[in-house]
């Protein structure tokens, strides 16, 4: 039967085989906080005792833009760990020439599709956040669809729950999806969850929710960003408990750092000039003729 348990008659994995694809996993995550032009990205993890389909990546992509995808597969047993590896890669060598998050999340749906249907299998499907920042242009455009829980931090401290656009990727076979351009003086953070975020729950009590998810984030909204993050997850783990099994759950929080001086934004207006031109004169300019 299709969907994310395995059957009686599929293969046990042994302990190589977990110890491989745990392996696989981790090459495709990051994990604590970094810097990145327009923004800061932090990011902390709940469980560690099985296999997960969480996943998330940040990329440096082109002018300088930040490329951010967070997403869940579902399905599939050792299937969906493979193509979670694949859907990674094929995303980081996407992410440097996108310009929009639509061009990651149409890549990943056809991908997906083609796994599904070239091994006879259909369901595995990817619930997927994919973001990119402009910190020139001061804007953030994102995507969001299936389970990701997606909350945003407003400028005057408010916490809004973002819907997602569409379904899962890999399921619907004519995409249509648009995106959503979030400007940084208007947003100054976004916290995304995977899927076991806001539905995972203790097996004697209620999910965790949505609801209940955005308090904690409105809870936290004061915290740094790595501090937020670390929090949030913590409060996922003591949720669940001992009893619920131990899903790996990735809390991503992404800060924009807003507006930059003049000072600042001149070596990367000269960067992005004639950053692809490293021969060009113009490559050796001093910054301050950009200032005026």
């Amino acid at each position: 039967m299709a969907g994310t348990r395995q059957t009686s008659s599929a293969r046990p994995f042994d302990s190589f085989e977990y110890g491989v694809l745990r392996d696989i996993q981790a090459a495709f995550s990051t994990s604590g906080c970094q810097g990145w032009p327009g923004a800061s990205v932090a990011s902390a993890r709940v469980g560690q005792e099985t296999r997960s389909g969480d996943f998330h990546v940040t990329v440096r992509g082109v002018d300088e833009q930040l490329v951010i995808c967070v997403g869940t597969i579902e399905g599939g047993g050792a299937f969906g760990a493979m193509a979670k590896a694949a859907l990674c890669g094929a995303i980081r060598g996407l992410a440097p020439e996108a310009r929009s998050p639509l061009t990651i999340v149409r890549a990943v749906d056809d991908l997906l599709r083609q796994l599904n249907a070239d091994l006879g299998r259909g369901s595995v499907t990817c619930s997927l956040f994919a973001g990119v920042l402009d910190h020139y242009d001061e804007t953030m455009t994102v995507v969001s669809l299936g389970s990701i829980a997606l909350f945003l931090r407003m400028e005057d401290g408010s916490i809004k729950a973002m819907e997602p656009e569409g379904p899962a990727l890999g399921v619907t076979t004519n995409l249509v999806v648009s995106a959503r351009t979030l400007c940084a003086n208007k947003v100054r953070r976004l916290v995304v969850g995977t899927a076991a975020a806001t539905q995972t729950g203790s097996h004697r009590g209620p999910t965790v929710g949505a609801s209940r998810f955005r308090r904690w984030v409105a809870e936290t909204s004061g915290l740094p960003p790595r501090e937020q993050a670390e929090v949030l997850a913590r409060s996922l783990g003591d949720f669940l408990g001992s009893e619920e099994p131990r899903r790996e759950t990735d809390v991503i929080v992404i800060e924009l750092l807003g507006a930059k001086t003049p000072e600042e934004l001149a070596p990367a207006l000269r960067d992005r000039l004639f950053g692809r031109f490293p021969d060009s004169p113009g490559a050796d300019v001093d910054p301050s003729v950009f200032l005026g």
